[in-house]
């Protein structure tokens, strides 16, 4: 767009360019644009909204509008019900608003329009860049707009409701009733456009059908129409997700790049600022030229300063001449004063570091950071003047090693960051969202900084399959989850050396372990027990390769533990399946060690922990039986089979409180007990165990119906072989079967 007209993309892609999250305007602003110019119109009548659309969609629409159309219409009119007439009965699956297509549909326009890169990081172009900071400077323009109908859909994007109410209302003073808007019968003679009948309600009844992804049609409905940019949807098999250019820009974290409120909020910190309180362009540039007159090289520095930040940050165009007389500046002030202006010479480096950075000059943004790095730590003794400058530079720094394939570089750096900036808000809040940002930066949601949007598709995929898993569709399932089991191992470095893994190698490495871990669940579910026992011998390693670089005491070792643990008993158990019972007690016996070296006693640890012992347990008294049954020496002895279960069933008991599923697996503890101990003769212990299980099962409901059978079989077992302590158990009402 020009400097006078009206943006051009939609407004969804200029909420997603300015960081916006709440997209709610955005769907009304384009649903506006989309009546405006002439793509549908509505008729408000009394308990609904009928809207109409024309039946061709041009090419040019941009594609998150066209999707919005998509939505909204299943034929050529589409009815929204106010709120007081709609019901469960009235709403329809087939319109609806997807966030997920609408955020697809974005990317590819951003794409295909040159604001998006992927390559070397996620994020904006320079011409996204320049298109950012064109909208941000919208809501100055709306206030002389009035009359305009190009200006409306961007005045819902930008104001809140109240304030949009009166912007509109002055506006339909001086154009009348929207085209696109038709009144129909039935509604009062005092109508308010803007209220519960006009457009208020219309908005209302329009956010209604937005829903986070459309569902699929049925195999029997199809469009009336097809979106000019996409075929339109068939029922068919659960595919792999689309390739890496279908990857919502909101998805990827962003690098901690400098904004202009970043650098005040450190100038204010460094020391006394003649330009303080100056926070536009305009301003800056009125102040300077009046210090100018002055000679005060003192006052000069912070003014020109400022104005550099407020006009370049964010900017693809650098001209050195400017940052480097400012640096110049600043350089002989700290040469006669360094007290005074050592900390403000290190912040002006860092801000130049961040314009070049911006300029994707990356090697000569590496070089500034690491001076201005060394300025500030200088000046450490007076920390807090220079720690906002410190992060800023250090996140320069940052931004250039990933830039430069150098990931345990910048983790490094933004772990003093991350410390320098928890600090600083325990003191002042202000700094809370820089904080925020840079301990995501630390976790796997920088993942996509590090692997690229293939992170974002191999998640959505996985997703997907194990939903699939989970509804019983698991000859979907499998062949989804082994293509994102192989595309995981894809990500993970081959050259991993401990001393150079990051904690997002290990999320990786937890990544694909996870891949690999539910493949092994569809595949066995499927039968196909040596694909399984494959893949689960993979998942494993991943998950022991992350434990060995995770750090001592962390929570994430804990986590990765009780992850490999899991593990560990499933493939366990595929393992005795097959018959290799020797591979079966390696791999639970293994899992019981790691689970015992846990003296924190950690929830997950300890749940692992009790599901291995069960298990062990379990294949213990399988054993034995069997032993028994052929007449050869019984390979365990009655403490041997007591002690294990006796340790699950106590590890459970103490997780019991934690959800219901606790409460099974403690149900099936105490069964498995009360068969152990008839089977080394101890009926009194037998039956109590098997009436503590009845009483948990009693409160299971529906989920007891898969213990049923077990409980009716043991109880069968007991009333033979303890006849006395069953009926002792009969007369005081604790027998649980009848």
């Amino acid at each position: 767009m020009t400097d006078t007209a009206w943006p051009t993309v939609s407004c969804w892609l200029a909420a997603e360019l300015t960081g916006t999250r709440d997209k709610r305007p955005a769907i009304l602003g384009d649903f506006l644009a989309l009546a405006q110019d002439g793509f549908l119109d509505v008729i408000a009548k009394a308990d609904m909204y009928t809207l109409r659309r024309t039946e061709e969609v041009p090419p040019g629409l941009p594609f998150e509008r066209a999707e919005l159309l998509a939505g909204l219409f299943f034929s050529l009119e589409a009815t929204l019900l106010r709120p007081s007439a709609r019901s469960a009965m009235t709403d329809s699956w087939a319109d609806r608003i997807g966030l997920d297509d609408l955020r697809k549909a974005t990317q590819r326009s951003a794409a295909e329009l040159g604001l998006t890169r992927r390559l070397p990081l996620p994020g904006l172009t320079a011409a996204g860049k320049a298109e950012r900071r064109r909208l941000q400077e919208l809501p100055a323009r709306l206030d002389t707009a009035h009359g305009d109908p190009r200006a409306v859909p961007w005045a819902r994007l930008l104001l809140d409701d109240d304030k949009f109410r009166h912007w509109y209302g002055t506006h339909v003073l001086q154009t009348g009733l929207p085209a696109w808007l038709v009144l129909g019968d039935g509604l009062p003679d005092s109508f308010d456009l803007l209220g519960p009948l006009g457009i208020g309600g219309l908005f209302e009844a329009l956010l209604h059908q937005v829903v986070p992804r459309r569902p699929k049609m049925a195999p029997s409905r199809e469009r009336d129409y097809i979106v000019s940019y996409a075929p339109a949807p068939a029922a068919q098999p659960a595919a792999p997700a689309a390739d890496e250019d279908d990857v919502d820009p909101a998805d990827l974290l962003g690098p901690p790049l400098l904004t202009a409120e970043r650098f005040l909020r450190a100038r204010a910190a460094a020391g006394p600022d003649a330009a303080a309180g100056v926070t536009d362009v305009a301003a800056a540039r009125d102040l300077l030229s009046r210090l100018r007159e002055s000679g005060d090289a003192s006052a000069i520095a912070d003014a020109d300063e400022r104005l550099l930040a407020l006009e370049r940050i964010g900017s693809t165009e650098y001209e050195p001449d400017w940052p480097t007389q400012v640096i110049a500046r600043r350089q002989e002030l700290a040469g006669s004063d360094p007290q005074r202006h050592g900390p403000l010479l290190g912040l002006a480096l860092a801000l130049h570091a961040h314009l070049l950075l911006d300029a994707d000059l990356t090697d000569a943004a590496s070089a500034e950071a690491e001076h201005a790095i060394a300025v500030l730590t200088r000046h450490l003794s007076r920390a807090g003047r220079i720690q906002p400058a410190l992060v800023l530079a250090q996140d320069a720094a940052a931004i250039t090693a990933l830039e430069s394939g150098r990931p345990a570089e910048a983790e490094r750096v933004l772990t003093r960051s991350t410390e320098i900036l928890r600090r600083l808000t325990a003191d002042d809040p202000g700094h809370a969202d820089d904080l925020a940002h840079h301990e995501a930066l630390l976790t796997d949601e920088a993942l996509p900084l590090i692997a690229g949007p293939a992170i974002v598709q191999l998640d959505r995929q996985l997703d997907e399959g194990i939903q699939l898993s989970r509804a019983g569709r698991l000859a979907e399932a499998e062949p989804l989850l082994a293509d994102a089991m192989a595309k995981s191992t894809l990500l993970i470095d081959p050259d991993l050396r401990p001393d150079k893994a990051t904690g997002w190698d290990r999320a990786l490495l937890c990544r694909s372990g996870k891949a690999h871990w539910r493949y092994v669940i569809a595949a066995h579910a499927r039968g196909h027990a040596a694909e399984a026992l494959d893949a689960g011998q993979r998942a494993i390693w991943c998950y022991q390769t992350a434990k060995d670089l995770a750090p001592a005491g962390s929570a994430e070792l804990a986590e990765v533990t009780a992850q490999l643990m899991t593990v560990l008993a499933d493939v366990a158990e595929i393992a005795n399946g097959t018959g290799d019972a020797g591979m079966s007690t390696v791999l639970t016996d293994e899992g019981i060690r790691l689970g015992r070296l846990d003296t924190a006693a950690d929830q997950a640890i300890q749940r692992a922990l009790g599901t291995l012992l069960h298990n062990k347990a379990n294949a213990m008294t399988n054993a034995v039986v069997h032993s028994a049954q052929a007449g050869t020496p019984l390979p365990y002895t009655g403490p041997q089979l007591g002690g294990t279960i006796a340790d699950a069933v106590t590890i459970r008991e103490s997780l019991a409180h934690v959800d219901g599923l606790a409460v099974w697996e403690l149900t099936n503890s105490l069964l498995l007990g009360a068969h152990i101990a008839a089977l080394v003769q101890n009926p009194r212990a037998a039956v109590e165990l098997f009436c503590r299980a009845g009483a948990l099962l009693a409160g299971l409901g529906t989920a007891a119906d898969s213990l049923a059978n077990r409980q009716r079989q043991i109880g069968d077992m007991l009333a033979a072989v303890a006849p006395q302590q069953v009926a002792a158990a009969r007369s005081a009402g604790r027998w649980p079967l009848p």
